[in-house]
Formats: C-alpha cells, sequence, structure tokens
C-alpha cells in the first residue's frame, strides 16, 4: 500500500526509496539531491531497468521543523544556537545536523552537544566561506523555526543547490521530504474517520464561519465550498503527511488579514465548540487547538504585510500573472492548471484564475 495522486511526478506523494536496483535518471529528476543520493526516486515516472527491491519513505530522511531557543554570541566570531527538535526521534543520536536555507540551499554542521531531552547545540563560525553559515550567524534569532535533517558523516550534503519547486513564501512544496514541524497522527486520523468526519467538521465550522459578522468579512469573494475544500486538505495533509495541499503556507495566506490576538481567540473558541459538537474526545480537541496555536505568530498582526512571491514582497491588492511552476487548480472554474501554463493570480488573496476565467 503506498500513497498516490497525481501520477505524473508532480505531488510526490508517491516518494519510495530503492533497497536494491536502480532508480531511472527521470524518475529522480525533481527528487531533492539529499533524498536522490539516499535512492529515492518517483515510481510514477519510473521505468525499471533493473530488478528493484522497494520500500516506503524513512521519515528520519526528511526534512523537519527545529526552533531556536536560545543564542549565545559571548565567543567573538561565532555564536552558539540551542535548537528544539519537533521531531526528537528523527534526530535521535546525530552528529551531523544539514540546515536548509529559504533559497533551497544548504550547508552540514558537527553537533556540538545533544541533551537528554532532544535539544541540540551547533556553534556557527562567522569566518565560514558559505552563506548558510553566514545566514544563521547574521539573522538566526530565538522563536526562528529552521528546517533540518540528520545526515550521515558519510553523505555528501556540501553547500549546493537544490532542485526543488517553491511555494509563494519561497519554501518547498509537494516534495515529501518537506515535512511539516507537526508530525502526523495516526490516532486523529481514525478519529476522524479517515477524513469523512474531518469533512463534516470543515463543513459546519465554516457555515458558522460564514454566518459570523466577526469573520465572515475576511471570506469575502471566496465561496464557502472553496474554504471548506482547502482547510480540509491543508488539516488532512497534517494529520497524515500526504502531500495533498497545493495552496500557500499560513503566513502568505493570512499576510492581508489584520487579526488581532482576541479575534484568533475567538476564531478558535467556535472551533472547539464544534469539535466538541461532533464528538471528537478530550484529548484530540487539545491536540488539535495545539496544532492551530502554533500558527498563531504567523496569522496575528496589526498591520497587513506584503505577500511573499519567491522572496519578493508583492503590492496588498490588484492582480498579477505568473507561469506555474507546479499543477494547480483554478479558483473560478476548479479545472486543473497544469506546470509551464500562465495563469492570473490576485495578489492580496493568492487566488488563481486559469486564461479561459482571467478572460471573462
Amino acid at each position: 500500500e503506498m500513497p498516490f495522486s497525481c501520477r505524473k511526478g508532480v505531488c510526490h506523494a508517491c516518494l519510495l526509496r530503492a533497497v536494491s536496483g536502480e532508480p531511472t535518471a527521470d524518475s529522480q529528476q525533481d527528487v531533492e539531491p539529499l533524498l536522490r543520493d539516499k535512492d529515492y526516486f518517483l515510481p510514477c515516472k519510473c521505468v525499471p531497468v533493473t530488478d528493484m527491491a522497494l520500500a516506503l519513505p524513512d521519515k528520519r530522511d526528511y526534512y523537519s521543523g527545529a526552533l531556536v531557543s536560545e543564542r549565545d554570541d559571548s565567543v567573538a566570531g561565532c555564536c552558539t544556537l540551542t535548537l528544539v527538535p519537533f521531531d526528537a526521534e528523527a534526530l535521535s543520536a546525530c552528529e551531523l545536523l544539514a540546515i536548509r536555507h529559504p533559497d533551497g540551499t544548504y550547508q552540514r554542521f558537527a553537533v556540538a552537544e545533544q541533551h537528554d531531552n532532544g535539544d541540540i547545540r551547533l556553534q556557527i563560525d562567522n569566518s565560514a566561506d558559505d552563506h548558510v553559515s553566514a545566514w544563521l550567524y547574521g539573522e538566526a534569532a530565538i522563536g526562528d523555526e529552521l528546517q533540518v535533517q540528520a545526515v550521515a558523516a558519510d553523505d555528501s550534503v556540501s553547500n549546493v543547490h537544490a532542485t526543488e519547486k517553491t511555494d509563494n513564501d519561497g519554501g518547498q512544496v509537494c516534495s515529501a521530504h518537506n515535512s511539516a514541524a507537526i508530525a502526523p497522527d495516526q490516532e486523529m486520523w481514525a478519529a476522524l474517520d479517515e477524513g469523512r468526519l474531518l469533512g463534516v467538521i470543515m463543513n459546519d465550522f465554516y457555515t458558522i464561519v460564514y454566518d459570523d459578522p466577526k469573520l465572515a468579512p475576511f471570506f469575502e469573494g471566496i465561496t464557502k465550498q472553496r474554504s471548506v475544500e482547502k482547510q480540509f486538505l491543508f488539516m488532512r495533509q497534517l494529520f497524515t503527511g500526504e502531500k495533498v495541499y497545493f495552496g500557500d503556507r499560513p503566513k502568505n495566506a493570512h499576510h492581508w488579514m489584520v487579526i488581532s490576538d482576541e479575534l484568533f481567540d475567538y476564531r478558535e473558541r467556535l472551533m472547539e465548540q464544534c469539535l466538541r459538537k461532533h464528538n471528537l474526545p478530550e484529548h484530540l480537541i487539545k491536540r488539535w487547538l495545539d496544532i492551530d496555536e502554533s500558527f498563531r505568530k504567523d496569522i496575528v498582526k496589526s498591520e497587513a504585510i506584503p505577500r511573499i512571491v519567491n522572496g519578493v514582497e508583492m503590492p496588498l491588492d490588484g492582480f498579477g500573472e505568473v507561469e506555474l511552476e507546479i499543477g494547480s487548480l483554478c479558483d473560478g472554474c476548479s479545472r486543473e492548471v497544469m506546470e509551464g501554463e500562465t495563469v492570473r493570480y490576485h495578489l492580496r488573496l493568492g487566488t488563481i484564475y486559469c486564461q479561459s476565467c482571467a478572460s471573462e
């Protein structure tokens, strides 16, 4: 049994690794180099030329999140960062840690110390001649989230560019190695009846939201069905790890929305009531709300911020055109829009429209 979606090599949901045998070049073309070196490939694009033995991905091979909890600059020309991994098991007893820059490049660093609780200490030398080290030394601050991966001592992880597709926030989408900081939750997914109850909850919740005078203005011009679909896919990806969500990250998706802590709390109370109404167990309700809380820093703000597209700040309103680097769905007619097509997109909302809808 293996996950799959597009069957065209776009979504990367079917990513597997070859235990023996040779993956073809076509099947590894868009796979991130660190995974390619470990014989990961896309079976939907692979016509084998040798016998192959296959295995599901190992989560220890994926990037995951780690929070900068401490920074020490007491030694001139060097800083010490303490990282709290979101998935301590995947980084347990690692000697080398690969850290990815927002532009897709990465560098490996020797682990100076790993505490019993999983926290990792790294020393970043300002004299290092790679830009990942310079970025960490100059910009890494307490509270920042870094994308990290444990690396075997014999792995080749020098500072090279990864051939990755990126989302509009400069982060990778669709490749399975870009696991969210939130680990998949099989218990939650089972309680949601493999998605059936999740659909019911999302529909009920957005029915409430679209009728609520405090929240409805944020969804003007967007159908309830579209909101339900996007949030369903976003939550499904969080709970299962399947790469099924192709929208913006929360920070980009909410960039124009001025949302206070009080309004964020208000929305969470409505969600809590909805989850309780549908008899989700109390410990899973708390787990769900903890996930929502982790996005507070990306959503709450006192004024609108620009949407970031490929590292560039965009105007807060209006339309633009862009050639898609990865397939998506038209927000007007819901048809599939293929990689390479030019679409019209709303700078504030991030909605995209195929050529047919854009001309109407």
